[in-house]
């Protein structure tokens, strides 16, 4: 065993750099112990995780082209999100509440189990939506009207997550 294999300082990396980040966002302030204690206990999470990591056929997002794909995503998961939470807010402030609430499943064909689950958790966080179920083949879904079931069938998030999917066999 090597002190210092570069195949996994490389899966350490992402981690690093992402948990640095999280810390100089919500640090008060930036001032060199701040930092210094920021690279310190990023470092030191990421080393005592390293056992969780993710390899990088199992996680997508480590290849570039494929995270800048996904912030590409990120951007229509939030204006589904804001679309969503407008017609869900004309339910609730409807008299007549017209609500048609059903379970709904939603095929999907993406092989990688990431993928998958950034999917479920992208349909339960647009409102009027709730992910009960994600196995190879489909998506559990409960609807809470029937245009929320309609969007399901070929939504835009759906068709990023299947970008990014696809973007892992190239």
């Amino acid at each position: 065993m090597k002190f210092l294999d570069i195949r996994s300082l490389k899966r350490q990396i992402i981690p690093f750099l992402l948990l640095l980040g999280f810390w100089l966002l919500l640090a008060p302030d930036r001032t060199p112990e701040s930092i210094g204690i920021g690279i310190l206990v990023a470092w030191g999470v990421t080393v005592f995780s390293k056992s969780l990591l993710f390899t990088g056929a199992e996680m997508p997002l480590y290849r570039l082209e494929n995270f800048l794909m996904f912030l590409g995503y990120l951007v229509v998961l939030i204006i589904e999100i804001i679309k969503s939470n407008i017609d869900v807010a004309r339910i609730v402030l409807s008299p007549k509440m017209p609500i048609q609430p059903e379970f709904i499943r939603v095929p999907i064909r993406i092989k990688n189990e990431v993928n998958r689950v950034i999917l479920g958790n992208s349909i339960t966080l647009t409102p009027g939506t709730l992910t009960v179920e994600i196995t190879d083949e489909y998506c559990l879904v409960h609807a809470l009207t029937k245009h929320a079931r309609d969007a399901l069938n070929d939504s835009f998030v759906t068709r990023w997550v299947k970008r990014i999917d696809e973007g892992l066999e190239s």
